[in-house]
């Protein structure tokens, strides 16, 4: 019997690979967390020192369900939840449509969307973007009276493509643009930072047997 669709295994677990872009923090690899004081977070984002080990860090946060349900583990899976991980997983989709993700994280509260367009065998294109709400804080000054006050928000938009490239290997490509702005109102030392930066993923995806339910994945 041919088998088709993703289905989740402990061998998919172990062998799904993935390979990220920037290196967690060893914060991060405690969990996320809400910052108790978010000038200093905000301050924090925008530096004068470059860092070559950190960047970018809201997307290591997991948004979709089965990203959530498998702890970003993604790299093999297939489905509209690609455009986030390895767009490999969207070459052999059929049928596109319109998808909404709503998230509570601990580092804030997370909205995305994304339209996925697919016309096989040539493959599948998506346009998503993803919002992250990190919060807000008043300004007071030696009088504890308000001044002002200050949000920061992470923008992230991806360009996805997947197609297959063999009968058992798929490829696919995205292309994001991720800003993290600063939005001070009020009486301000400036009136707001914005970084932006860009990035390109490559993922491969592959079934080396038909009837054996394993999935690789390798995303770059």
């Amino acid at each position: 019997m041919k088998r088709s669709g993703f289905r989740c295994s402990p061998l998919l677990l172990l062998l799904g690979l993935e390979t990220l872009l920037w290196a967690p923090s060893e914060a991060l690899a405690q969990g996320p967390k809400r910052p108790e004081n978010l000038g200093t977070y905000a301050a924090g984002i925008f530096t004068a020192q470059p860092s070559s080990t950190e960047g970018a860090l809201t997307l290591l946060l997991p948004i979709g369900p089965r990203g959530i349900a498998l702890a970003r583990a993604m790299s093999a899976a297939t489905g509209p939840e690609s455009v986030f991980w390895n767009p490999a997983g969207l070459a052999q989709m059929e049928g596109g449509g319109f998808f909404v993700y709503r998230g509570n994280h601990l580092a804030g509260d997370a909205t995305g969307f994304s339209l996925v367009l697919t016309r096989q065998p040539l493959g599948a294109l998506g346009v998503s973007y993803q919002l992250l709400d990190l919060g807000g804080q008043e300004l007071k000054d030696e009088n504890n009276n308000v001044v002002g006050s200050f949000s920061v928000r992470d923008h992230l938009a991806v360009v996805s493509l997947g197609m297959q490239i063999l009968s058992r290997m798929d490829a696919g490509l995205n292309f994001k643009v991720f800003q993290s702005r600063y939005t001070c109102r009020g009486q301000c030392f400036d009136a707001g930072v914005t970084g932006t930066t860009f990035a390109l993923d490559a993922g491969i995806q592959s079934q080396p047997v038909e009837d054996i339910p394993l999935r690789l994945g390798l995303l770059m």
